[in-house]
């Protein structure tokens, strides 16, 4: 599990081809956030929706159509970037809707057809469903997996991924992984209790990185007074 606490002006990172949005970005590399999603509890099929992340989000796309898979053939044989399933869109853009909004979002990134040099979009709406912006990921040869991933300055509660060929349709997506936008929320619950306080002693006691909610590298009283501080605003 990975929390930052400070972002930057948009940036690029990794063949990553970035579209202006309205608030700041920091492109990051592959991370652990609070939950992530294979899709290797699904069976391979299509259907109208995915509950994902454990529950944390819903997954579709235009159409009402959402594919998990094992292998997917057009200009290439598409297989998973790990373990045995991966999903894609097959009629348009695909969606996720958070429960919770989040604060960063990253995956791994393919597309069946030959759309080299093309981006994928990632749109991007608050919690009450305002765009904010988009950005884009350069896809490179077909079949070849790329990952992107994001911390956002600001919450994020609907996100929409479309290719460049098809209507949108036929991006693969696998491991995808987000981060709540709650920092106070440390055993990620969803609601705050005294169950955080106890998870982030625990974090504190072990040395974990993730206790150190002011970045500094250091594992200080000021964590603690930030962590407080934090659960006494409560989350969004």
């Amino acid at each position: 599990m990975t929390r930052t606490h400070s972002t930057v002006a948009l940036l690029g990172l990794m063949g990553l081809a970035s579209a202006p949005v309205s608030a700041q970005t920091d492109p990051i590399g592959p991370f652990d956030g609070h939950r992530g999603e294979t899709f290797e509890s699904f069976e391979p099929d299509t259907f109208a929706s995915l509950e994902v992340f454990g529950g944390g989000a819903t997954m579709s796309g235009v159409g009402g159509r959402i594919q998990v898979a094992g292998l997917l053939s057009g200009d290439c044989v598409a297989m998973p970037h790990e373990g045995d399933r991966f999903a894609a869109s097959p009629t348009g853009y695909a969606w996720l809707e958070f429960d919770h909004p989040i604060d960063a979002f990253g995956g791994w990134f393919a597309s069946a057809t030959d759309v080299a040099g093309q981006n994928v979009l990632v749109r991007l709406y608050d919690d009450t469903g305002l765009f904010i912006g988009q950005l884009a990921i350069a896809l490179g040869e077909p079949c070849s997996w790329r990952w992107t991933g994001w911390n956002l300055s600001f919450p994020i509660g609907r996100i929409e991924i479309e290719g460049p060929a098809f209507g949108g349709a036929l991006v693969l997506i696998d491991s995808l992984e987000i981060r709540v936008a709650c920092d106070a929320d440390f055993d990620d619950d969803g609601r705050l209790s005294a169950f955080d306080f106890l998870a982030f002693f625990n974090a504190f006691e072990a040395d974990d990185p993730t206790a150190d909610f002011d970045g500094d590298g250091a594992l200080t009283v000021f964590d603690f007074l930030l962590f407080q501080n934090a659960f006494d605003a409560g989350c969004p």
